[in-house]
């Protein structure tokens, strides 16, 4: 039997991971590396020099012990490239299980996805981004999509869900934040919230990982960190306030940077979208009071971004047996 090495990094990669192995559990031998590195701004990566190239020097020792065939990357995608630049005798064996987002910043990059094996993408337009720039791609569905679906559910909608990030870093930075907003629901007489991450302040009720999708189905009114959970969130059709804290040196530089002007996913896509970067609490505190006096309003805007993400999102008939070709 063939052999596949998946080297993965971040909460969300252990959903993409779980994914593919779906699609290539009977037809390979799985080997793991697993980093739990954060990459979080420009300070970050400055910090993180040393770590990165002892990650890189790790995947290719694990490369040449096991002699994969095939080498899946997923999650920390700026490092995988890195990697891809780093390991050029390997790099014909990697597949990048999502594509580094090269439609929001550093489009150069597609010249190093044109090298490796191929990319497997998330999203429909990103097949098509990655064809027109020479990039072996195939649209495999997404992964929050197919687990949302098999996840049992809960009827009763009576919480507000905070987000603060799943990297401890960004836990850090939005901690303080979220905490100020809660405390102004609670002077509103909110009680019933859910803290999604480690380390809930106060005595908010924390939910672990991987009961989220579960839990998510409590939730009548969410506020989230700018990433995958705002696609989940769609997908739930869950009214939601989308923020993300930038530090001094990141807001200088990143209109310099970023082509985008979302933040949230569900609106890169184009759906409507409630979203804010560096926000103060009274916006937090406004978005509340806004959908508590047309609830209607926004539950139907949900609902209609959800019917428009599964539609898009599905995986396709035939995939499977497209994959496997692919990456043979």
């Amino acid at each position: 039997m063939k052999k596949a090495l998946i080297a993965y990094g971040e909460k969300s990669g252990e959903v993409a991971v779980s994914y593919i192995l779906s699609f290539i559990k009977d037809e390979y031998e799985i080997f793991y590396l697993f980093n739990e590195q954060e990459l979080i701004g420009f300070k970050g990566i400055e910090g993180e020099i040393a770590k990165s190239l002892q990650y890189i020097r790790v995947l290719k020792e694990k490369i040449d012990r096991i002699n994969p065939h095939i080498v899946i990357l997923t999650g920390l995608n700026d490092l995988h490239l890195l990697a891809s630049l780093f390991l050029k005798k390997h790099r014909a064996r990697f597949i990048f299980l999502g594509m580094p987002q090269i439609w929001a910043w550093g489009k150069w990059r597609y010249r190093i996805l044109r090298k490796v094996r191929c990319v497997l993408t998330f999203f429909p337009f990103e097949e098509l981004l990655g064809r027109r720039l020479g990039i072996k791609t195939l649209f495999i569905g997404h992964p929050a999509l197919q687990f949302i679906k098999s996840a049992s559910k809960i009827n009763e909608r009576m919480y507000i869900g905070f987000f603060p990030g799943t990297r401890k870093k960004e836990i850090k930075k939005h901690a303080p934040l979220l905490l100020s907003v809660i405390e102004h629901l609670k002077k509103a007489g909110i009680d019933e919230i859910l803290w999604f991450g480690e380390n809930a302040p106060m005595d908010i009720k924390s939910v672990k990982y991987e009961d989220r999708y579960r839990v998510m189905d409590s939730l009548y009114l969410a506020f989230a960190s700018a990433g995958t959970v705002t696609l989940e969130l769609g997908l739930k059709a869950i009214p939601s306030f989308i923020f993300y804290k930038l530090s001094k040196v990141d807001s200088i530089l990143l209109p310099f940077i970023v082509h985008i002007k979302n933040i949230s996913l569900p609106a890169v896509l184009g759906a409507k979208s409630y979203e804010k970067i560096n926000p103060l609490t009274e916006d937090f505190m406004n978005f509340y009071f806004s959908f508590k006096s047309k609830r209607e309003d926004f539950e139907k805007t949900a609902l209609l971004t959800q019917k428009q993400l599964l539609k898009m999102l599905d995986i396709r008939e035939g995939t499977k047996e497209q994959l496997l070709k692919t990456i043979k």
